[in-house]
């Protein structure tokens, strides 16, 4: 069964009566292209991202339920039609099944990261951390992972500090922001970028050519909204939530726009 068609049958549940089954309806649609299978791997996905928010991890138990429930449903209607899931929703692992974790103290974090990065490494990458302030994004504790790939390629993510435990053991959630780049440090064409510019907002963009386009993604709902396609310096709000990250791992000095912002300062001082 296709994301799609997931989203239609969600769609007859009247997700707007339901804050949980609205999250996943929107979810569905802002994220995930329609034509995909759905997978047990997109429900996963699905729950890292809304545990990244304290209202998701208060309220884990009503959003586990429901999207159980509603999948169990949308996959006997499937049934119906010669089409069903490319799962069995009632043996995956809902986040009403788990404990949801937020490390307390720096040192669990930097311990469960160390694991992360041995196995980056195992791969042949090279693996930079850094710690982002206070409030940077969603929690109070995130890290900035620089991925140095093989390929000469940059992946970077943001790293929260929200744990699931899983068969007795502590697992990170999956990072909620990722950037691609070209071994040129140019956001990598045609591919998927995520990255939160606030607490509750998400810009999900694609580069094409002397453009990105894309859409915010934003509150506990992630509703879609503000679509955009243009340069990135005409997009304020994006441009200073990719700088203000990569000033970790790009320097100024070879940053086409710093050198732009130096000449145009230079050009308008008296």
């Amino acid at each position: 069964m296709s994301v799609g068609e997931v989203a239609h049958f969600i769609f007859e549940l009247e997700p707007q009566k339901n804050p949980a089954r609205l999250a996943f309806y929107s979810y569905l649609n802002s994220f995930l292209p329609p034509d995909k299978t759905f997978t047990q791997e997109m429900l996963d996905v699905f729950y890292d991202r809304a545990l990244t928010l304290a209202h998701w991890q208060t309220n884990k138990q009503h959003l586990g339920e429901t999207i159980r429930d509603d999948l169990l449903k949308v996959n006997e209607l499937g049934k119906e039609k010669q089409t069903g899931l490319a799962f069995d929703p009632d043996q995956a692992l809902h986040c009403c099944d788990f404990q949801v974790v937020p490390l307390e103290t720096p040192r669990d974090f930097q311990a469960l990261l160390e694991k992360a990065v041995e196995k980056f490494e195992g791969f042949g990458e090279k693996v930079r951390l850094f710690a982002l302030r206070d409030g940077f994004t969603h929690t109070r504790q995130e890290v900035l992972v620089v991925r140095l790939q093989k390929s000469g390629s940059l992946i970077v993510d943001i790293q929260p500090n929200i744990t699931i435990i899983v068969d007795g053991e502590l697992q990170l959630v999956r990072p909620h922001s990722r950037l691609t780049y070209s071994h040129s440090l140019d956001l990598e064409p045609g591919v998927e970028q995520i990255l939160a510019t606030s607490v509750l907002r998400v810009a999900r963009f694609q580069k094409s050519g002397t453009n990105v386009a894309g859409a915010y993604i934003q509150g506990i709902n992630f509703a879609q909204s503000s679509p955009f396609e243009k340069p990135i310096s005409e997009i304020p709000e994006l441009l200073r939530a990719v700088k203000r990250i990569e000033r970790y791992y790009i320097n100024p000095a070879s940053d086409p726009y710093y050198q732009d912002l130096y000449e145009t300062l230079k050009t308008d001082s008296p």
